[in-house]
């Protein structure tokens, strides 16, 4: 478990530098506010600019854009 959190940090990293707004899905998703949950989170300029549940909606599925989690766990 210990090597794949350092893996997800390492991606959202290396993906922090890319210009282009990216989509992490098919993640279990970790806040402060609420219990785990399967979904998606949107990274522009190396911040977190929105979360959500399920799948991410239609405008945010370029494959261009998307980054598969693989069930992966995001702190």
């Amino acid at each position: 478990m210990r090597h794949l959190r350092r893996l997800i940090l390492f991606l959202s990293l290396s993906l922090s530098a890319l210009s282009q707004p990216y989509v992490l899905t098919n993640g279990i998703i970790h806040t402060a506010k609420e219990e785990a949950f399967q979904g998606w989170v949107v990274v522009e300029n190396g911040k977190i600019a929105q979360v959500g549940r399920g799948e991410p909606p239609g405008s945010l599925t370029d494959p261009g854009q998307r980054v598969d989690l693989a069930g992966g766990h995001l702190y």
